[in-house]
């Protein structure tokens, strides 16, 4: 099993959710329609890239820290119907606490499709959520091009 010690920030960043969510957003919009199984396997090398993606945080009376999940898996991605506008439906909290750091939705338009990746801001940054977002795109127009990290966190 492989741990890692969480940082100061990460247990900043953790906290903020009692102030609320603390859940980082992207979205990203497209004029055509997005195959899920490609966007399901974009999402699964993402996954697997990034170790801290498939840990979870770990807290209690000593030092906090990240146990790193094995044989983790994206939840099916199925296309959720949404009218043009659909800000109402990007917001979503994803719990430190679980196996998973992000998930990833993908919303069907009337005029195309968007994605919505939702990442614990304990997990990373809006940097990191940036790069996961190329990555995700990069995967998808050329799966197997993101490899999986080799190790632990």
């Amino acid at each position: 099993m492989y741990t890692r010690e969480a940082s100061a920030l990460d247990l900043f960043t953790d906290s903020v959710r009692c102030m609320g969510d603390a859940t980082l957003c992207a979205v990203m919009e497209f004029d055509r329609r997005l195959d899920p199984r490609l966007l399901e396997g974009a999402a699964q090398a993402c996954l697997l890239a990034h170790p801290i993606l498939h840990s979870r945080l770990v807290r209690g009376n000593g030092l906090a820290f990240w146990v790193m999940v094995e044989d983790a898996r994206v939840s099916r991605i199925e296309p959720e119907p949404c009218g043009d506008d659909c800000r109402s439906r990007v917001a979503g909290p994803v719990d430190p606490y679980g196996p998973q750091q992000f998930r990833v939705r993908l919303l069907r338009r009337p005029s195309g499709a968007t994605i919505v990746i939702n990442l614990a801001h304990a997990a990373a940054d809006a940097s990191g959520l940036h790069v996961l977002m190329a990555q995700l795109l990069q995967e998808y127009e050329a799966p197997g091009t993101i490899p999986p990290a080799e190790g632990g966190i």
